[in-house]
């Protein structure tokens, strides 16, 4: 600490007087970045890509969609995508993050049931 108080004694007070100018707006515009960034976060992180309230689903491998009513006026739709045969062996939760909606990442359902056939040596 002696040595900062040391060099600032030693610096004219026109350099000082720069150096705490260029400080203090190094911090005001990363406080005002920060600011802007929080106020801002939803409109550059979530893209989601909105339905209409009678979509129905369709995809190439079995699914059950389940509609679930969060207010009169708004649905969550769970879309449940079915195993092959009869036997189960455990369930993934998986949420598509905020890029469009479910149709964009059902086609990779069908990799997981095949990485899932693969590895347990059932076929189908």
């Amino acid at each position: 600490m002696s040595f900062f108080i040391f060099i600032f004694a030693s610096m004219q007070k026109s350099t000082v007087k720069k150096i705490r100018k260029w400080i203090i707006i190094i911090a005001v515009v990363y406080v005002v970045c920060g600011v802007a960034l929080y106020l801002l976060q939803e409109k550059f992180l979530f893209h989601p890509q909105k339905l209409p309230a009678d979509h129905s689903f369709s995809f190439s491998i079995p699914f059950k969609e389940v509609n679930l009513a969060v207010n009169s006026e708004k649905n969550l739709s769970i879309v449940q995508f079915t195993v092959p045969d009869s036997v189960r062996k455990g369930i993934v939760l998986y949420f598509h993050g905020n890029m469009q909606n479910i149709e964009r990442y059902a086609p990779l359902c069908r990799q997981f049931y095949k990485k899932t056939i693969t590895r347990s040596g059932r076929s189908g």
